[in-house]
């Protein structure tokens, strides 16, 4: 689970390539594609990639990063 953080009520953790799916729907939702931009996050091979060399990387190289976040 790889768990940074967690409360009763919140789970903060790094994220994996089992988060790719739902990477893959966030990211080509048209408000995102929007107000953020498109990632060119197409399949879920890209998705996972995505993780690796961002998420991942940056947590790595700089000792920080994005994070998945669950509510309960």
């Amino acid at each position: 689970m790889n768990a940074v953080f967690k409360t009763k009520r919140l789970l903060l953790r790094y994220a994996n390539e089992h988060d790719a799916a739902m990477l893959l729907t966030f990211v080509n939702q048209s408000n995102f594609i929007k107000y953020i931009g498109d990632k060119a996050i197409y399949t879920l091979s890209d998705a996972k990639n995505y993780i690796e060399q961002s998420f991942t990387a940056s947590h790595k190289h700089q000792g920080f990063g994005p994070y998945d976040i669950t509510y309960f």
